[in-house]
């Protein structure tokens, strides 16, 4: 027993799980992953491991022979609230997730094959083939009761962990939303309760094990919840060996445990921002507990979490500091406070009293965005030397952590390449122009979809100029009021910085109303057409019977680099440019109106005879863009199109130009 303690206190036995882990952690994370699955299935059968439904719309997580995704449309009076735990049959079609293809925005397909979910399945048919056992007919249960509740969204969020249930986009943006991870916060309370209730029984640990491990099958083994069940029964085992192991060891232990069961762990948010935030409180956490330490506390939690933010979010809120000292001690009430107001219906109402205060200052918090600050996506290396002045004792470390953000802030800056994007807003235009040293900004166009509810690609716009450093838009530019090309334009504006907008001549169409409604409200100035702003100059003809050919065409000049942005302009304006103005052989083509026939006129293209001709349009859009008959016309010219290949980027510097694409 001596010399097994002896072996699980010694350095050699953690250099050796370490090593073990990133040997088997480099061969797992490097070696593709292969799916059990051909992608040509039209029958699934497996176990629902976990269901989210909203209104008529199923998601499952089934396990087959592997995850998959499952997407079903619930038929009438057809009744699924009890599918966890059961196995089913399920018709439909197979589909690979989709990439990102605008940079630096989420990437769908990589987060999903972190989790080990190669498919996603549209099902049309679904049939039980067995019930649930008895022990997930109690997780069905109870996740049914909790869901039906007044602010049921909230409690399942809150008490279950359930994310999809419940819009924490507020909560990312104060910086609060660890608070809403089934973590240390939420089984402290069950561990002091436990404790007073069984401790000094006969059993109570056995009791209390049996309770904890219940509740993480409820809220789901999520490595959060994994590391505190862990943790319990390492402090356990700790305890009977007469404590072998110190606090710190406990934590590495645990680390290294989860990671040699799955390395890919490691990649994900909720893992990295429990195990940071975890290891600073066991190292950094004063022993004192007065409004002091809490500000203190406050400051180096927000720094040790600030690197995970920026590199997922490329945006980190200063104001989170306070926020945390708010919300910390108001989250530790309001928890037992909901699982009271569960357990005893009689006292729901006070806690929807204390969620509706929640909502209403986190609501109002998001508001003063004043503190949010865009960190440009670098090396990863550099958050590595960030995280090494932590180890510093002396209290110039904060001065060298500042330096650090203060330098990666700045690096976009210090750039002295140019850029043109061409972004993939799918049936729609959006490009970006951004001079050399960030010292201007514009923006063509913003794209738009009525079907995108979620505002998908305003988030995708907004992330990725964050993830460029880019927090303002000098100019926004639009050529004219359709929505495919200025329907994102409003909520743009709410997220982000812009000086002045452009629009095109002729009538404002009732889009155009509403947003100049916003830019009044908003005190952002407009104007009609434009003449020459910088190196774009604006080929004016003439105002025209139809919004189309009133489109704004701009003409970007980027050291002999010529750039032609057509809108959708009709051949009538194309032949109208021609007579007015001198134009020939330009690089860069924005053809007009998606490679509709309607435009790029076959004198149209001899005369300005592109080099590279950029289609923006959606993948197997309904209008037939582009055409054959404009492909045609355009076959002398290198084509790109953002429907396969994504967004496009044109880099100038003093050696030339690269172009890159984004599939």
């Amino acid at each position: 027993m001596q010399s097994l303690r002896s072996i699980l206190q010694s350095s050699f036995f953690f250099l050796f799980l370490f090593f073990l882990v990133i040997v088997l952690g480099i061969i797992r994370l490097c070696i593709p992953q292969k799916s059990k699955y051909n992608g040509n299935e039209t029958i699934l059968i497996g176990k629902v491991i976990d269901s989210i439904q909203e209104e008529n719309k199923l998601k499952i997580t089934l396990k087959g022979k592997e995850k998959v995704i499952v997407y079903y449309n619930i038929k009438e009076e057809e009744q699924l609230s009890s599918l966890i735990g059961a196995k089913v049959k399920l018709m439909g079609t197979m589909a690979i997730p989709k990439g990102n293809t605008i940079p630096n925005t989420l990437n769908y397909k990589e987060y999903l094959e972190d989790q080990h979910i190669h498919y996603l399945f549209y099902a049309n048919e679904l049939i039980k083939i067995k019930n649930p056992t008895i022990l997930y007919q109690w997780k069905n249960k109870i996740i049914h009761y909790i869901e039906k509740l007044p602010h049921g969204e909230f409690f399942s969020s809150f008490i279950l962990g359930r994310e999809e249930a419940y819009d924490t986009s507020n909560l990312r943006i104060n910086g609060i939303s660890h608070l809403f991870a089934v973590s240390g916060m939420h089984f402290a309370f069950f561990l002091s309760l436990l404790n007073f209730l069984f401790q000094k029984k006969k059993f109570g640990n056995i009791f209390i094990s049996f309770f904890l491990l219940f509740y993480a099958f409820i809220v789901g083994f999520t490595p959060s919840v994994l590391r505190v069940i862990l943790f319990y029964f390492l402090k356990i085992g700790n305890k009977h060996f007469k404590n072998i192991w110190t606090q710190k060891q406990e934590f590495l232990l645990i680390l290294l445990t989860l990671l040699l069961y799955d390395p890919f762990y490691i990649k994900q948010i909720g893992f990295q921002f429990s195990f940071l935030i975890s290891y600073f409180l066991i190292s950094f956490s004063p022993m004192k507990k007065n409004w002091q330490s809490k500000i203190i506390q406050s400051v180096f939690l927000f720094l040790i979490s600030l690197p995970i933010c920026a590199i997922h979010f490329y945006e980190v809120n200063f104001l989170s500091i306070l926020w945390n000292i708010l919300f910390i001690p108001f989250a530790s009430l309001l928890y037992p406070l909901c699982f009271l107001g569960i357990v005893f219906p009689f006292l729901i109402q006070i806690s929807i009293f204390f969620i509706n205060i929640f909502e209403y200052l986190n609501n109002f918090c998001a508001q003063l965005t004043f503190g949010i600050i865009a960190i440009p996506k670098v090396p990863v290396f550099l958050w590595g030397i960030y995280y090494s002045f932590f180890f510093y004792k002396k209290r110039k470390h904060l001065l060298l952590l500042l330096l650090t953000l203060i330098v990666i802030q700045m690096i976009p800056k210090w750039n002295s390449s140019s850029y043109v994007y061409f972004l993939d807003v799918g049936q729609g235009d959006a490009a970006l122009i951004i001079s050399p040293y960030q010292k201007n900004v514009t923006m063509i166009d913003t794209g738009g979809n009525p079907k995108d509810t979620e505002k998908r690609q305003v988030e995708n716009i907004r992330t990725f100029l964050y993830s460029k450093g880019i927090q303002k838009i000098n100019t926004l530019i639009l050529s004219h009021g359709d929505y495919d090309h200025m329907g994102n334009a409003k909520d743009l504006i709410e997220k982000i910085k812009i000086d002045d907008v452009i629009l095109n001549q002729g009538e404002y169409n009732d889009l155009e109303k509403e947003l100049i409604k916003v830019l009044n409200q908003k005190k952002i100035p407009y104007e009609k057409g434009g003449n020459i702003i910088k190196n774009i100059q604006f080929l004016n003809t003439k105002i025209y019977d139809n919004e189309n050919d009133n489109s704004n065409v701009i003409y970007y000049n980027d050291h002999q680099l010529e750039f032609l942005f057509m809108g959708d302009a009709g051949e009538e304006k194309e032949k109208d440019i021609l007579q007015k103005y001198s134009i020939k052989e330009i690089e860069f083509l924005k053809v007009g109106h998606h490679g509709s026939n309607t435009s790029t006129s076959k004198e149209w293209i001899e005369t300005i005879q592109p080099q590279y001709s950029i289609i923006s349009v959606g993948k197997n859009n309904n209008y037939g863009h582009p055409t054959e008959e404009v492909l045609n016309r355009l076959s002398n010219s290198q084509i790109y199109r953002t429907d396969e290949s994504g967004s496009i980027e044109i880099k100038r510097n003093r050696t030339g130009y690269q172009i890159k694409t984004y599939h």
